[in-house]
């Protein structure tokens, strides 16, 4: 009478959870360009914001580069990144962003999100080098900076004492759409 069905699990994954130290700052930027921005672009918004920052390669082994010299820097989806660091200040690691392709199970489940980015090519992800407040500073902007550039939604998370749970903002002057 009873016959048993095999359990699935609810979203499959090839890779394990990513699990972060508290206070470690992490963000997605969701986007429907088809092809990634600039670094140069986002070291422009930086110095708008008040940043003067530097970029490397995700080891940091190169010596950090401001925008003379990356003419020719591209984000390359799927293949690497760049590492972006703030050359004013001496303290934290930076902050490490990559784009890879969006699936169609990527953006939270949330009304507001599917509104906001309702059919997503891109993915930038960014993660601060460590819990400073100055990587912690350069994680949010740089995230802001690119979804301004790119008419994106945001979800940044690992702020402050309470955690890691994220918040989705999809403009800076809207703030926050909903916390998850």
């Amino acid at each position: 009478m009873s016959e048993e069905t095999e359990v699935s699990p609810v979203a499959p994954s090839d890779a394990p959870p990513v699990i972060r130290p508290r206070g470690v700052a992490f963000a997605r930027v969701w986007t429907t360009n088809r092809e990634p921005i600039s670094p140069v672009d986002v070291i422009d918004a930086l110095y708008a914001r008040g940043f003067t920052p530097g970029v490397t390669n995700l080891e940091a082994s190169l010596p950090a580069l401001s925008e003379v010299g990356l003419a020719d820097a591209h984000f390359a989806v799927s293949e690497g990144g760049w590492r972006f660091v703030s050359l004013s200040s001496s303290r934290g690691s930076g902050c490490a962003v990559t784009v890879r392709p969006a699936d169609e199970h990527d953006l939270p489940d949330d009304y507001l999100a599917r509104r906001a980015v309702h059919n997503p090519r891109l993915v930038y992800v960014l993660e601060a080098g460590g819990p400073s407040n100055s990587d912690r500073a350069l994680t949010e902007n740089i995230a802001e900076s690119i979804m301004l550039l790119s008419s994106g939604l945001v979800e940044i998370g690992g702020l402050g004492v309470k955690g890691n749970r994220p918040a989705l903002h999809n403009r800076s002057w809207i703030g926050k759409i909903k916390a998850l």
